[in-house]
């Protein structure tokens, strides 16, 4: 059976590696979509790491890190809507309702999980806080950009909203 290795080219994916390289062309790949389906044998231009075109036969600048991903398959990043990944405190359970904190005060930009998630696909997260109180405190959008500073983290534009978890308790 043939083994295809699954290629994810994100924006993110190339945040280790952003500063030295500002091309990255993807040659021949299978490209899944969102919107357009699949695109057989076709390129991908990255520029200064985010998507400028996608096509064939797209031209890179003379120094550009070119990959032939023949038969390999490139898809968007993923995205995760409720993770607790690079928090160093989950809870603040003193009271009921704690709308003041902020998860943002408590990142963490070398949480092994960010490496590992980019490897898997995810390039943005949702941060919520945990569920030790009925109201938890603000949440915080980020695009995973591993071992870079936390403000480079935070996504652009991205509305706060508090996290609500009014499950019963379960008691045995």
């Amino acid at each position: 059976m043939k083994r295809l290795l699954l290629l994810i080219i994100i924006a993110g994916t190339f945040a280790l590696t952003a500063h030295a390289q500002t091309e990255t062309l993807i040659r021949n790949a299978t490209v899944l979509t969102v919107t357009q389906g699949t695109l057989q044998n076709t390129d991908v231009l990255l520029r200064n790491g985010k998507i400028a075109a996608v096509g064939k036969n797209l031209k890179a600048s003379a120094n550009a890190r070119v990959i032939d991903a023949t038969g390999k398959f490139v898809m968007p990043g993923i995205i995760d809507c409720h993770s607790h990944s690079m928090l160093d405190t989950i809870n603040e359970g003193t009271l009921a309702v704690t709308s003041m904190v902020r998860t943002q005060d408590v990142l963490n930009t070398t949480d092994v999980d960010l490496y590992r998630e980019l490897a898997g696909g995810v390039t943005t997260l949702n941060l919520l806080h945990g569920s030790a109180n009925p109201i938890g405190g603000l949440n915080t959008v980020v695009k995973i950009k591993y071992g870079r500073p936390a403000s480079e983290f935070l996504f652009p534009g991205a509305m706060p909203g508090t996290r609500a978890s009014l499950e019963p308790a379960i008691t045995e």
